[in-house]
């Protein structure tokens, strides 16, 4: 469960600000999911997807047959774009007493979002929780059927409180929640009911085994390839199932929790990148250069054909790549940039992984962006840091601090990923920016807004952190944008 890394993304993507000009017509050249974002799962007992387990992915739901011997291809079910949520839900379980599903929304942990069968949006529903609590982050859901003596047809929910303690919501249908389980495990993400009196919860790699008072009964099982176990179900036939985050697999069980591999179901998504993060364009080789987030090969940077249909490793960073945050290129000397956040500096690698330069960044800021200037020799550098996440800091080859670029009157709170392109212009350049997590603007090298697009309205595409400037190729002229949070790439061009 990786709380840091996925709850920093989805707290951009919670705060935004209106634009600050109209925005720009787009025209979008090629979308494609690279990877897998699994938060939860579910058996579906009844309807339109009877005897599947579903899998929340992203903002997608697809669905797997359960049945042993089935022909175990997952395919798409519903999406959930057009609904009122700020980040990718987290939690997700089928309510088999009124036929639907039921989500949650991490930044939203107050309200239920309810679907029918098919998935179409059908309400929300306000939350009551005991004594005061409000959860500061949220997970996993799972349901309790109306034949069980305990708490029948209610839900559970994991939630935690201030110091990240979990604990287990018990709510009705109708949202009030009428008992809480302190639970003795550690910090979880997946939680299933197994009846009469089960609770099955998932860990890292392993899942565990809890009664309805939050005690830990049995020894975990581990599942060796998963390092990020977020998803439980159990499914008609008694059988446990794990989904992990990045790997696109379901890992099937007894209800004992003995490996059963043979009913293992592969659902990957695209070419196996799991939150891209960072972005920027290799003109050298035509194509996108992007961080991987989550495992395997956590934090190396992975180039991405342009047509976007297949990733080879770039460069074998170190092992704490995960601290990096974005990439620029320098095309001239085939070198790598990277903003790292601890130490806060500027790595600069070569093609064969090794660190040929890093700028002590400390003096100036903790950098989350960073852009080439190629007509200057100069790195453009962001921040997310309260109080001064609105300015561009523009620094030397050597890591001296040059000057800053105020994006206040353009309406910037905080500035994710950064492109420099054009150098040709009259300012020395200009910079595309993914700001405030749903807005990209492109500037010149004075501050002087040049162009605007509204990326969660025009794109459907919350939660924008990596932005690119495609300067050769077939798409030469246009952009690229990563969303993390579900590892989703954009080209588009402007109108």
């Amino acid at each position: 469960m990786r709380i840091g890394i996925r709850w920093f993304w989805a707290l951009l993507v919670a705060a935004s600000l209106g634009t600050a000009a109209a925005a720009q017509t787009i025209k979008v050249l090629d979308r494609e999911r690279l990877g897998n974002n699994t938060e939860d799962i579910t058996f579906v007992a009844s309807g339109h997807y009877k005897d599947h387990v579903a899998i929340l992915d992203g903002y997608e739901v697809y669905v797997v047959k359960s049945k042993k011997n089935s022909d175990g291809k997952a395919k798409k079910a519903f999406d959930l774009t057009g609904w009122s949520l700020t980040a990718a839900p987290r939690g997700m379980t089928y309510i088999e007493s009124e036929e639907a599903f039921a989500f949650i929304d991490p930044t939203q942990p107050g309200t239920l979002f309810i679907a029918d069968d098919r998935g179409a949006f059908r309400e929300t529903r306000a939350i009551s929780f005991m004594n005061g609590f409000m959860p500061t982050a949220c997970e996993a859901l799972s349901y309790i059927p109306a034949s069980n003596p305990s708490f029948p047809d209610h839900l559970l929910m994991v939630a935690w409180d201030s110091v990240i303690h979990p604990r287990i919501e018990v709510i009705r249908r109708d949202g009030q929640v009428e008992a809480e389980i302190l639970v003795a495990a550690p910090a979880f993400a997946g939680l299933v009911f197994a009846p009469p009196d089960r609770l099955h919860y998932s860990s890292g790699n392993a899942i565990g085994t809890l009664d309805l008072a939050g005690n830990i009964i049995a020894p975990p099982a581990t599942v060796p390839p998963a390092s990020d176990l977020e998803g439980l179900a159990r499914t008609g036939d008694g059988a446990i199932v794990a989904a992990d985050y990045a790997l696109g697999t379901l890992f099937f069980f007894t209800g004992d929790l003995v490996p059963t591999p043979a009913r293992d179901r592969s659902y990957v998504i695209g070419v196996g990148l799991s939150m891209p993060r960072g972005g920027s364009w290799n003109r050298n080789n035509d194509e996108h250069l992007l961080l991987r987030g989550m495992s395997p090969n956590r934090g190396d940077m992975f180039a991405v054909d342009e047509r976007l249909r297949a990733a080879a490793l770039a460069v074998d960073l170190p092992a704490d790549a995960y601290r990096f945050s974005d990439s620029a290129y320098i095309p001239a000397e085939n070198l790598y940039v990277l903003a790292r956040g601890t130490p806060r500096a500027l790595d600069l690698f070569d093609g064969n992984g090794v660190l040929v330069q890093r700028l002590d960044l400390a003096p100036v800021c903790r950098p989350v962006g960073v852009a080439y200037v190629e007509a200057t020799n100069e790195f453009a550098v962001t921040t997310t840091s309260p109080g001064v996440g609105h300015l561009v800091y523009i620094v030397g080859r050597d890591g001296v601090l040059h000057r800053t670029i105020n994006l206040t009157s353009l309406g910037v709170t905080y500035a994710t990923g950064i492109d420099g392109f054009d150098p040709s212009h009259p300012t020395g350049g200009r910079l595309a920016i993914a700001v405030n997590g749903n807005r990209a603007i492109v500037i010149d090298l004075d501050g002087n807004l040049k162009a605007e697009v509204d990326l969660a309205g025009d794109l459907g595409l919350p939660g924008v952190t990596g932005i690119a400037a495609v300067t050769t190729g077939m798409n030469a002229g246009a952009f690229a944008v990563t969303s993390t949070e579900s590892s989703t790439l954009v080209v588009f061009r402007l109108d």
